[in-house]
């Protein structure tokens, strides 16, 4: 990807342009540019990860003092948010390697706080920029990164400003933003490249195929979803085998993988979550309040990724 420019926006992994990884190519686009201005040294591998995990510490503070007002408590409450974030293990160990997850992680911190001050302060535009960013996150890693979207539009929808057609209308803004960021690589990728390379993990070597094919396993009529190596790896999901998680059940969460690496962040969604029952704000929450769906939102992150 450093040494061809085509290479550098298709993801190909040689110059020659004949294969490509199964994820985007835009998340490894910060590291392509260091190694081709630097050289290739573990720093232009790994920095760019470093630097959005930093980045999404402060991102995550920044949200949390949006939701929480201006005063002391806000300001303590932010901290601690970022210091948890920037000692969990599982986040320290994502932004010591050079995978998708860093990258995408930021960009949905972000739109939190992009959603969040939308719903603080009655505008649509950061709405918008939250949509923007969750496609942005698409293009790190596909379609894990729309699991927060449910939230965010829950949210709005809940306790945005105005009235309720004011609050759909942002919804369709927000979807239209969204479904022109996501789509803007892959687009580019059918349109723009005359020979594109294979893509990984796709059954025609196309984008569009690898989206067609994340999709279509869940589903007992598609072809890939009856592929036996196939029902293997979903069966390994299903059962928690896959994460060394143990069989499901609520044990699940307190042992194995999840209790060390996961479940030890619920404590703190029961209790944002009880802050829900506080009093709904006004249409542009005070500096003073916590906005019942931004609670909502802190509770549901936590309980979307374990069930994921």
């Amino acid at each position: 990807m450093s040494q061809d420019w085509t290479a550098f926006f298709t993801g190909a992994l040689d110059t020659a342009g004949f294969a490509a990884m199964d994820k985007p190519a835009v998340w490894l686009w910060p590291s392509a540019l260091l190694v081709k201005i630097f050289g290739l040294n573990w720093a232009t591998l790994f920095l760019p990860n470093a630097i959005a995990g930093t980045a999404t510490v402060l991102a995550l503070a920044l949200a949390v003092r949006e939701a929480f007002g201006d005063g002391l408590p806000a300001r303590l409450t932010a901290l601690a948010a970022a210091l948890g974030l920037a000692v969990s293990p599982i986040n320290v160990a994502i932004d010591r390697n050079n995978s998708p997850d860093a990258i995408m992680l930021l960009a949905l911190v972000l739109a939190a706080w992009m959603a969040i001050r939308a719903v603080r302060r009655g505008r649509l535009g950061p709405l918008i920029g939250a949509a923007a960013l969750v496609g942005l996150a698409f293009n790190a890693k596909f379609f894990q990164a729309y699991l927060v979207v449910p939230g965010f539009a829950l949210m709005w929808l809940v306790s945005g400003a105005g009235g309720l057609a004011r609050r759909l209308g942002g919804l369709l803004a927000a979807r239209a933003a969204l479904a022109a960021v996501s789509l803007a690589w892959p687009l580019m990728m059918a349109t723009l490249v005359t020979d594109p390379p294979w893509i990984s993990s796709s059954s025609d070597g196309s984008v569009q195929g690898r989206l067609v094919d994340i999709g279509s396993v869940h589903f007992s009529e598609s072809p890939a979803a009856t592929d036996p190596m196939i029902q293997t790896i979903l069966g390994s999901l299903h059962t928690g085998e896959a994460f060394y998680a143990g069989p499901p059940g609520l044990d699940r969460l307190f042992t194995g993988a999840l209790a060390d690496q996961v479940s030890w962040w619920l404590p703190l969604a029961v209790a944002v979550v009880r802050g829900a029952r506080l009093p709904r704000s006004s249409a542009v929450a005070t500096t003073r309040q916590l906005p019942r769906p931004c609670c909502s939102l802190c509770g549901r992150w936590p309980a979307g990724q374990c069930s994921a």
